[in-house]
């Protein structure tokens, strides 16, 4: 449901920097006017002031994987040869964010078990999956197949851990590609 669209900047070592800087400008000029704002580069693309400078700016990338938490987390379970319907998934984090809450009122009809391990508003999030879905939620520690951190948290993380925070988050041997190729 993510549409991307990718522009590729040929630059031939025999090329001045400054008609290379052009040819940025342009593909960034092009992406503006098709509506991008954010923009996903290599690690070491080193001419980030001509994208902020044509009003592009970096993805987030915690709120990019924290949407895609409950795919993630399925596809953790299909990798590791775990049935969704036996799996337990453990959501954890200091608080009960929109991201955490979306993952869990989506995993709770797919997954056996949800583990609600958040130190502010995890109680009530618990009850209310309970409440809204008849959900078998479990507390802290009750392990996991897979454990989604929403940020840093203090409890203890069992199975595959995707840290879905961070500069660099770390999801487990994951990549996140779009359907049409790979990101650059």
């Amino acid at each position: 449901g993510l549409s991307a669209l990718r522009v590729e900047v040929p630059a031939p070592k025999e090329w001045r920097q400054a008609r290379c800087l052009r040819r940025i400008q342009r593909g960034a000029e092009w992406l503006r006017r098709a509506g991008v704002r954010r923009v996903l580069t290599a690690a070491d693309f080193p001419c980030w002031e001509v994208l902020r400078a044509a009003g592009l700016r970096p993805v987030e990338t915690d709120a990019f994987c924290q949407h895609l938490a409950p795919r993630l987390a399925m596809a953790v379970l299909e990798r590791t040869g775990t049935a969704a319907e036996h799996a337990i998934v453990t959501l954890a984090g200091p608080r009960v964010t929109r991201p955490l809450f979306y993952a869990a009122q989506t995993l709770c009809p797919r997954v056996r078990y949800l583990c609600i391990d958040v130190e502010e508003g995890g109680e009530e999030l618990a009850d209310w999956l309970r409440m809204e879905y008849g959900a078998a939620v479990l507390g802290p520690g009750a392990g996991a197949g897979v454990t989604l951190c929403f940020g840093p948290s203090s409890g203890l993380t069992a199975g595959p851990v995707l840290r879905l925070y961070g500069p660099k988050p770390e999801l487990a041997g994951l990549r996140i590609v779009p359907l049409e190729g790979a990101i650059p």
